[in-house]
This record gives structure tokens, C-alpha cells and sequence, in this order.
């Protein structure tokens, strides 16, 4: 059973009982619920979302705060003497997944399996 998750604009793969590192999130509180799930999956069903799913959510808690690793840039002009050396850590949330909720999830979402015929 997956889901696929839309945070701050970026799509994130969630299964349940892993650890997933995502953009920086402030927030307070440990436990999170995200409701803003594309397309879910149950192991039989592909449910899609037009362009959001309703009566889905997934529920995570935050597991710590972490660093990138550092990311060198350089700028330098030849012939000039001029050399400039820069760079930067992402920072990054660790969250687990605890539980995807699907309750009720709308039959008219279902993917349909398509057969093709060969000739």
C-alpha cells in the first residue's frame, strides 16, 4: 500500500513504516496530516486523483531535523586573480510514516485496466 503525496509543491512516494526525508517543514507539533494525496494505491486498486483525492490523508511524525550534505560553488576569473568559493546544506525533515487513511474513497477514481489486443 503506497500513496502519492503533494508537499509544497513537490510529489513524494510514502509507504507506511519507512523514513523519508522532505523539504524543511516548521512546525511544532510531532504529528502531521497530509491531505493532499494525488493517487493511492492498495495493492489491488489504483485510486487517481482529479486532481486531489478526498477522504485520503496520510499521517506522519517527525522524527528530527537534518543537513544536507554541502553543496561547493566556485567563481573565479581567469587572468584576473579573483577566486570566490561558496556554499550551501539543505535542510531537510525526517518523518515516518504512521498510517494512510482511506476511508470511503470514490469508486469513480478507480483506474480502470485497459487490455490491448495484439494482432
Amino acid at each position: 500500500m503506497f500513496a502519492v503525496v503533494d508537499i509544497k509543491g513537490k510529489q513524494y512516494k510514502f509507504e507506511i513504516d519507512q523514513e523519508y526525508k522532505i523539504d524543511l517543514i516548521n512546525s511544532q507539533d510531532k504529528k502531521l496530516k497530509f491531505t493532499d494525496v494525488l493517487l493511492f494505491c492498495d495493492g489491488k486498486n489504483n485510486f487517481v486523483g482529479k486532481p486531489k483525492l478526498d477522504n485520503v490523508s496520510v499521517e506522519a511524525e517527525i522524527v528530527g531535523d537534518v543537513k544536507e550534505k554541502k553543496i561547493r560553488v566556485t567563481k573565479f576569473r581567469a587572468k584576473k586573480r579573483y577566486k570566490k568559493m561558496g556554499g550551501h546544506r539543505t535542510q531537510k525533515t525526517v518523518i515516518k510514516i504512521i498510517k494512510i487513511n482511506n476511508s470511503k474513497v470514490s469508486k469513480s477514481n478507480k483506474v480502470k485496466k485497459e487490455t490491448t489486443n495484439t494482432k
